[in-house]
């Protein structure tokens, strides 16, 4: 089977890809890059959790700190 065109692939689900790669395992060959390729996928995902949880906390504390910074403001306007 040839390769699919770009915009066909991109119009595939994520389940239709994984089916299409479990047929064709069994019959590739694979070098050591699937194996890193694979590692560093995972690494960046470990990665893509933590930064996305960093961001949620810096959300949270510029809330807090803008709350903070009214509150003061309030209380130096009317003193």
């Amino acid at each position: 089977m040839n390769a699919h065109k770009w915009e066909d692939l991109l119009a595939l689900s994520d389940s239709d890809l994984v089916k299409e790669h479990d047929q064709r395992a069994g019959a590739t060959v694979v070098g050591i890059n699937y194996y890193l390729d694979e590692l560093r996928h995972r690494r960046m995902e470990k990665h893509s959790r933590i930064i996305l949880r960093y961001t949620r906390e810096i959300k949270w504390l510029t809330i807090i700190v803008t709350l903070a910074t009214l509150v003061n403001l309030g209380v130096a306007l009317f003193l």
